[in-house]
């Protein structure tokens, strides 16, 4: 779940090869899922193409990557939330078990996939892993998720989904601040995210920029999952994550 390759710039006559060695590396890891990131400055030109004729699918396409200074952003969208709503950091097994059946459900997704997350976290403990895992509430009722991931002096935001019947309520933006609201409490002032466009009909164009809750982004890299030579329900283990300061309660 959590391996992948990055900035592949490979010589277009040695890229077949390198691409292969990068695959069987994976599946020999048992990584029957992980990504190639692929974008404006991977090469060769046609990298994504060559990744397709191997198999390997295209995950999501031309996603937003926004960063912001966290003291501009509408805060107002947290008032603008529907009455009842509340965001909670996991702290306990059963709430962990929580953000993975809602991760699941926001995302339409497999279960292996927030199995990954949850494995990952009981790994380092709840409250020692080095990002936070929240979840939103509607009337008691889980609708969304997102996870903090404070380092390299910036906070990130991922896994930001809302179940299909809580969506175009504004509780998409609201966890999104939520999350962003620990940040700069700890301090840090900008902000970061990637908008995954997973649902026909919200992909924007390459190279178009967008802006959304006072978060500026640039439409600029696609990424490729890798499916090959296993079932994908596996979440084939993960490679160490990176460190840095993690928000508290």
């Amino acid at each position: 779940m959590f391996k992948g390759v990055w900035n592949c710039r490979l010589p277009a006559d040695e890229a077949d090869g390198a691409l292969e060695d990068s695959v069987a590396w994976l599946e020999a890891r048992d990584a029957s899922f992980a990504f190639f990131w692929v974008g404006p400055g991977t090469e060769p030109d046609d990298l994504g193409a060559r990744l397709e004729a191997r198999g390997i699918d295209v995950w999501d396409g031309n996603s937003p990557c926004m960063v912001a200074e966290l003291g501009t952003l509408d805060w107002e969208a947290l008032e603008r939330a529907p009455t009842g709503f509340r965001v909670e950091r996991v702290g306990t097994d059963d709430e962990l078990e929580t953000f993975a059946g809602t991760f699941v459900a926001a995302f339409e997704i497999p279960e292996w996939a927030a199995q990954a997350w949850v494995d990952a976290t009981r790994a380092f403990g709840i409250d020692e892993a080095p990002w936070a895992l929240h979840v939103g509430f509607l009337d008691d009722d889980p609708v969304a998720t997102t996870v903090v991931f404070c380092g390299a002096g910036v906070a990130g935001a991922f896994g930001i989904g809302t179940v299909p019947s809580a969506r175009r309520l504004g509780i998409g933006a609201a966890i999104t601040l939520a999350g962003f609201d620990v940040a700069r409490w700890l301090g840090y002032r900008h902000g970061v995210l990637e908008v995954l466009h997973r649902r026909p009909g919200l992909v924007p164009p390459a190279g178009r920029h967008v802006q959304r809750n006072g978060l500026r982004g640039h439409v600029r890299r696609t990424a490729g999952l890798c499916n090959r030579g296993g079932d994908g329900r596996r979440s084939g283990g993960g490679a160490e994550p990176g460190h840095g300061p993690r928000p508290r309660r």
